[in-house]
């Protein structure tokens, strides 16, 4: 960890914090706590965020040795596999870059306050404590048993306790380095404990068939893109893999509805080009001054789904195809 033009910076040069910032807002924080707790495989407690936070400040006010040593105060300065942890850090940083909520990355990390209350809006360098009750951070989630993987903004409820808690009590598997993987023309990055098996589950004929399909019919018209997907099942007794249609969405939504039995993962397109504004209402959307543009990655709902279900999903964009959620349960 160290600074450079202007940000403190981990890895691979992931900003973490901007100098002259000043104090933190609650999803700077969130943000913060996502990267820290990617980076190192963890929980981050609030003596150790408090310290990341006060080095920021320390160098704006010109005091580069208490800098130096709220990092090393920290014990977050260096990573236990620079490499991997870095490649690891910078593919969180863009998920959250491309929409998905810090709060999704936590949940996805199995990152939870001991409490019970939220890790977001707990830490500040004046106030690392916040009293359970203070209500959760908004994130772009789905209720109910037909599950939307949706572009659209968040909305402003976050998930129940029980949501937050359902894949922890089921004993389904979700790991840190089981979050994302991605196969593409920029890059191939094999994160995930899954990663042969889901390219061999992606390489099954009827599934290769299904996403070309898919794919082919969700960009046939530019200018209305068209979200299409499918649940893969596997037969319990054979083996045999098969595929189960959903009806087709709209250009940022697609409604999956509820999983039938044997499903073990599911996909999605996303067809919107990559950096290409994102349109409401006839208008592009303005967030904080800044317009939106569309993402490749797996989005909030995508990854909520994911982790409700239990099994992995999916992504077909126009970068490649990307892995996320929980490990694909094994066969027998």
């Amino acid at each position: 960890m160290d600074f450079d033009d202007g940000y403190l910076v981990l890895g691979a040069g992931t900003r973490l914090a901007k100098v002259d910032r000043g104090e933190m807002s609650p999803r700077e924080r969130a943000r913060l706590l996502a990267l820290l707790a990617a980076a190192h495989r963890r929980p981050i407690g609030p003596s150790p965020l408090r310290y990341v936070q006060l080095a920021p400040r320390a160098m704006r006010e010109g005091d580069v040795p208490l800098a130096h040593m709220h990092i090393a105060l920290s014990g977050l300065g260096k990573m236990a596999h620079p490499q991997e942890d870095a490649r690891r850090l910078f593919i969180i940083d863009a998920l959250m870059e491309g929409g998905v909520e810090p709060a999704v990355i936590l949940k996805g990390l199995g990152v939870e306050s001991a409490d019970g209350g939220s890790p977001l809006e707990r830490y500040s360098p004046d106030q690392p404590r916040v009293p359970a009750g203070n209500g959760r951070p908004s994130g772009r989630w789905t209720n109910g048993d037909s599950a939307e993987a949706t572009n659209d903004p968040p909305p402003t409820s976050g998930p129940s306790d029980r949501q937050a808690n359902e894949s922890q009590a089921s004993g389904r598997p979700v790991a840190a380095e089981s979050f994302v993987s991605h196969i593409g023309p920029i890059w191939n990055i094999p994160l995930r404990d899954d990663f042969d098996e889901l390219v061999a589950l992606a390489s099954d004929p009827s599934v290769k068939a299904a996403i070309e399909t898919a794919w082919t019919k969700s960009i046939a018209n530019p200018k209305y893109p068209q979200e299409n997907g499918f649940f893969i099942l596997r037969d319990p007794q054979t083996g045999a893999v098969s595929v189960q249609w959903v009806a087709p969405g709209f250009a940022g939504r697609l409604s999956m509805g509820a999983p039938p039995p044997s499903a073990i993962a599911s996909f999605n397109t996303h067809p919107n080009p990559t950096g290409s504004p994102m349109i409401f209402n006839g208008k592009p959307l303005v967030e904080n001054g800044e317009p939106q543009v569309w993402s490749p990655w797996p989005r909030a709902a995508d990854l909520d789904a994911a982790m409700r279900w239990g099994f992995p999903g999916l992504v077909k964009s126009d970068q490649g195809l990307f892995f996320y959620g929980p490990n694909l349960r094994p066969w027998r």
